[in-house]
């Protein structure tokens, strides 16, 4: 497989909340059509389909596909946790090298 096969561009439309995805990777095509969403252009080259192009709804697109009729999933909760760091004094846990000579 070629690296031009595995190609894909996505564009966000902040107005419409659309993300309109171009992908030549047939991988990708079988995912969309899974998940219920179909193909808006196909671009065929020498009589070949070598890509295809959709528009998803920005709720179904996470860099990834999922469902049209799927909810978006909540946050992990460890987000807001706030982290603590403790500085360390030295390096305790390493002894210190002898220089012999």
């Amino acid at each position: 497989m070629l690296k031009s096969e595995k190609e894909f561009t996505v564009r966000f439309d902040a107005a419409e909340r659309v993300v309109y995805l171009y992908t030549c990777f047939p991988g990708d095509w079988r995912r969309a059509e899974q998940k219920g969403h179909q193909p808006v252009q196909r671009h065929f080259r020498d009589g070949c389909e070598t890509a295809r192009q959709y528009r998803l709804p920005l709720d179904c697109f996470h860099y990834g596909f999922r469902a049209v009729d799927r909810p978006r999933r909540a946050p992990p909760t460890w987000l807001w946790k706030p982290k603590i760091h403790h500085k360390e004094k030295g390096n305790a846990s390493r002894p210190a090298k002898k220089r012999g000579r």
